[in-house]
């Protein structure tokens, strides 16, 4: 049993984290959005965007991996549209 337990290991955990990591994205970028509409987009809302696509986690499985790429890439483009605009 203990060797079961072992061989499962940190994996649904790690799970968990990496799918906590995507929410936090999508998060943020739900709050970048609703802070256009208000037209209160602040440097400290673009640094938070910036770090997260920094400390995201790399390493996960392909499809969570994939799911990480796409909310980073989304992050990717909301930040450079609100550099070119100034």
């Amino acid at each position: 049993m203990l060797v079961t337990l072992a061989a499962a290991g940190p994996e649904p955990d790690r799970r968990a984290e990496i799918a906590r990591q995507a929410e936090e994205g999508v998060n943020a970028l739900e709050q970048l959005h609703r802070a256009l509409i208000a037209g209160t987009v602040g440097p400290q809302k673009l640094r938070e965007l910036r770090e997260w696509t920094r400390r995201r986690d790399r390493s996960a499985d392909t499809a969570l991996s994939t799911l990480l790429d796409e909310i980073e890439l989304r992050i990717l483009v909301e930040l450079a549209k609100l550099e070119r605009r100034g």
